[in-house]
């Protein structure tokens, strides 16, 4: 190099440059980087130091979340069933029975409810008849349980039966409720008990009188029992205070009179459980 004293000159100079804020604050009792801050040179932060706030938060924290629709749960609101009253409380019910059930439909009102019933129906052939089952059209009642769900099913048979072997019979109700548990098991399971006939009517048959009605009954309150089911008896609406059906409410001896079924419907819906 020609002239080494020259570069040793520049470098100084640059040195003086440099350092010129740092020796200031020596003199003057300030930090160094204080000194170089002021005159335009930045140094690295320190290690402490925040780095700077993303746009749109303050003071670097995260916006807060929306709040839920529903309050924060996250869940679905439930919709509130309406209130139990006479006139839905029949509907997605279904009423199994012989002529007395279908006299309940032909002359009270049932709401939405369904009715496989029929004059001399039983327990021996419950599953093989088929029959009119509102806008559904014929139906064996296997055909019905699998074509609607059901809330509540009421079951009423066993007086057709009182001339069949009463053991048999019992052991046919209770592979019927079995079924029907099986078939709709969300379905409340009801059972009831068959109404008594009058006294002229008991005295007078051998078979379908009011001592026989009352064995088979007592068979259905067993098998509800064994079952955890429900079992309504509407004889104590109907009957005289002495097993019989009250001569006032029927004019046959065995079937209520036409203005008495929404006595029964009534009954139904005031001792529901």
């Amino acid at each position: 190099m020609k002239y080494p004293f020259l570069s040793m000159l520049g470098l100084s100079l640059c040195a003086a440059f440099v350092f010129a804020p740092a020796r200031r604050a020596f003199f003057e009792g300030r930090p160094a980087q204080e000194a170089f801050a002021q005159s335009g040179i930045a140094g690295s932060p320190d290690a402490g130091s925040e780095p700077a706030p993303l746009p749109g938060t303050a003071g670097g924290a995260s916006a807060a979340p929306l709040p839920e629709p529903d309050g924060g749960t996250g869940a679905t609101p439930e919709v509130p069933e309406p209130p139990v009253t006479r006139d839905n409380y029949f509907d997605r019910a279904l009423f199994i029975g012989d002529s007395r059930t279908a006299g309940l439909f032909e002359y009270a009102d049932m709401g939405g409810a369904d009715a496989f019933a029929d004059s001399g129906m039983n327990l021996y052939k419950v599953f093989q008849v088929r029959l009119q089952v509102g806008d559904l059209g014929e139906l064996t009642l296997e055909e019905l349980l699998m074509e609607r769900q059901y809330g509540r099913i009421y079951l009423m048979l066993g007086i057709n039966e009182l001339g069949y072997n009463q053991e048999r019979t019992a052991e046919k109700y209770r592979e019927l409720v079995g079924y029907l548990r099986q078939a709709q098991p969300e379905a409340e399971l009801i059972l009831e008990t068959n109404m008594h006939v009058s006294r002229k009517k008991s005295d007078g048959d051998a078979i379908y009188n009011n001592r026989n009605i009352d064995a088979f009954n007592d068979c259905i309150r067993a098998v509800a029992l064994e079952e955890g089911l429900t079992c309504i008896d509407v004889n104590e609406r109907f009957d005289d205070g002495e097993g019989n059906l009250a001569e006032e409410y029927t004019s046959d001896d065995a079937h209520l009179l036409g203005k008495y079924y929404a006595d029964w419907a009534d009954w139904i819906y005031e001792n529901r459980k």
